[in-house]
Formats: structure tokens, sequence, C-alpha cells
């Protein structure tokens, strides 16, 4: 189930594109974490999270993680 999750990598950066492009942010960090909360509140908020299936959701992570790790240190 979470085979897919852990086919990449899910840290980012953007030295690449800073180094390639002349790439610079155009607003601060801050003021876009300002901005996204505030898009949130402003279009209903985030759907409630269904605490119903935490259970399941962490038995899945736990057992995909360590199919992930048996598989990575066979290599």
């Amino acid at each position: 189930m979470l085979d897919a999750h852990f086919q990449y990598s899910t840290v980012f950066d953007n030295v690449n594109a800073r180094r390639d492009l002349g790439f610079e942010h155009m607003i601060p960090f801050r003021k876009a974490v300002e901005r996204t909360i505030e898009w949130i509140q402003a279009n209903r908020g985030i759907d409630a999270w269904d605490m119903e299936n935490d259970d399941g959701l962490i038995t899945a992570w736990r057992e995909n993680s360590r199919s992930f790790l048996g598989r990575i240190s066979d290599s």
C-alpha cells in the first residue's frame, strides 16, 4: 500500500533551480505560510480527520516500513 510512497524521496529543495535558472523566492517563507493559513480559513478549512482509521493507518505504515527497510538492507 505504501510502496509508492517510499519509491521516491520526499525531500525537496530549490538548489538546482537557483543554480540553473537564477530562481529566487518571491515572498518570504513566513508570508507564504500566512497566506496558506488565510486561504484555508477562507475556503472552509481542512476536512476533519476520520479518527476511526488511525489504527489501520499506523499498522499499514509499520508493515510497509519494515518491508521497505528489509528490501533496502538486502541491497
